[in-house]
């Protein structure tokens, strides 16, 4: 099949939004130590223990400390109301002198600042890009801001008297009003008048990456309208990336290798505020990309399309026994192409079925994994859909591939991207029109093999001695006979 005449490219793998790339930035590179490495382990590991053990009695002090600050505070106070200025002071001393207390006993040792640090005045609202559980210190003893996080947060045992400390802006999952909730607060806090003098640190990301990109944007940070100061914080490393993401190490081994570190380095960015102009203020979406730009022109670092979803993802398709990065799609594009039609249960059955196909787990189906999925026989017009499909021309379709094929038949509202790809799968010789043969085949699987083939074409192109018709007169029958692709789409629509 790698010898096979490779057809046009279906027009959705054109889309800038459903570009690939080859970057993933959900796996962590250093997630299996080299033997440097592993000799560390093992040397530096009474450094470790007693590193963490510094760092757990950090956490725990803080955290008292941060109890004994609100006493008396309602909980419907430290939402509603900032702390008084007397309160406000010790808990800036607290995370200033417990945060960096914290990173100087895992082996943050200095860290390089370049850049200006911008006041409320200038950015009431900070925006970062997001790596581990390590950013949150780093940008709380610079700050000592409130920020936004998950009402779980609040819930934590002992830690969580820090965050209520904090005044922590929380998205409560269960809660279809709790997304609306947030962004008023957010913009509340964020007014010029608004009584609450520290700024808000969010990480539009929505999750952890390794760094080697930045993924879509929530627009939450921006759709107050108001100026943003952008940082970049970054990990250099060449033994071990301390990148929480779901193909790499857990929580717990990530402290534990960095505390088996000679030094960790850390560097942190500022970018000078980005203050919105008219069109930005009014598209928060536009806002927040202009700005992931100029984070990603700061760290070399492409923009792509990857989101909290591909997360999800990756989880699905460990579940399933397959490699986790099958599940990495790109899927804010996917939703972009499709105009957020396309769900993510539904996505999630695409890669069950993928899964049934694949069954040596490599990842790739083949064309007769493929025709056996869906119980089908090989025919020239499945084929066809197969190579149009198969985007690179490997033989094969990954799952991307044919996730964007099957959200085209059965998630897409534009009508034309589907005829053209129906014209395609029928031109078996690729000719760009469709010749009596192709034409009877494509009635056939319509369930119209008894129609006259010769009238149909001669209806559609005008012309009685008319021997193949071109895609604008299929374009022309398909409007007159709106019959015929609903019956074909009715039986595509079962591969999904």
């Amino acid at each position: 099949m790698s010898n096979r005449k490779k057809l046009k490219r279906l027009s959705v793998f054109n889309k800038p939004e459903l570009t690939e790339t080859p970057v993933n930035p959900f796996v962590n590179s250093t997630t299996i130590p080299s033997l440097y490495e592993k000799i560390k382990l093992v040397v530096m590991a009474p450094v470790a223990v007693v590193r963490i053990s510094a760092c757990i009695a950090t956490i725990l002090v803080l955290a008292v400390s941060c109890k004994i600050i609100t006493l008396g505070l309602s909980k419907e106070e430290l939402k509603n109301k900032p702390l008084s200025k007397f309160r406000r002071t010790l808990l800036w001393l607290a995370l200033k002198l417990g945060g960096r207390t914290f990173l100087f006993a895992l082996g943050f040792h200095w860290i390089t600042y370049r850049g200006r640090q911008a006041s409320r005045k200038e950015a009431p609202i900070v925006v970062a890009n997001h790596t581990c559980m390590i950013d949150p210190f780093v940008l709380g003893q610079i700050y000592v801001p409130s920020a936004v996080g998950a009402q779980e947060h609040l819930q934590m045992p002992i830690v969580g008297w820090i965050f209520e400390a904090q005044q922590l802006i929380t998205v409560d999952r269960k809660d279809p009003n709790s997304r609306s909730d947030v962004k008023n607060q957010i913009r509340q806090r964020a007014q010029a008048d608004s009584p609450w003098p520290q700024q808000t640190i969010i990480f539009p990301e929505a999750t952890c990456t390794n760094g080697k990109a930045l993924i879509t944007f929530r627009g939450g940070p921006f759709a107050p309208g108001v100026p943003v100061q952008p940082v970049v914080v970054r990990f250099p490393a060449t033994h071990f990336h301390p990148c929480w993401v779901q193909s790499g190490p857990g929580m717990g081994m990530i402290f534990y290798r960095l505390a088996c570190q000679f030094h960790n380095y850390i560097t942190v960015d500022f970018l000078p505020p980005h203050v919105p102009n008219a069109q930005e203020k009014a598209n928060a979406i536009l806002y927040g990309n202009h700005v992931r730009e100029r984070m990603a022109e700061k760290m070399q670092v492409p923009c792509t399309w990857h989101s909290y979803s591909d997360v999800r993802l990756q989880i699905a398709a460990r579940k399933l026994g397959l490699a986790e990065d099958v599940g990495v799609v790109g899927m804010q594009g996917v939703q972009e192409a499709f105009g957020h039609n396309i769900r993510a249960d539904t996505v999630q059955k695409h890669l069950k079925a993928f899964a049934t196909m694949d069954v040596e787990r490599t990842g790739h189906i083949n064309m007769a994994q493929f025709a056996k999925g869906f119980q089908v026989e090989v025919t020239p017009s499945l084929m066809s859909l197969f190579n149009l499909l198969d985007n690179d021309g490997s033989g094969f379709l990954d799952f991307r591939e044919y996730l964007l094929g099957l959200a085209l038949l059965n998630e897409s509202n534009d009508r034309s991207s589907i005829l053209k790809l129906v014209f395609q799968v029928f031109d078996a010789d690729g000719s760009k029109t469709l010749s009596i043969t192709e034409l009877s085949s494509f009635l056939v699987r319509c369930g119209y093999g008894d129609v006259d083939v010769g009238s149909v074409l001669a209806e559609a192109t005008g012309r009685k001695d008319a021997t193949s018709m071109s895609y604008e007169a299929f374009e022309s029958l398909i409007t007159n006979h709106p019959e015929f692709m609903q019956l074909f789409t009715n039986k595509l629509n079962a591969f999904g």
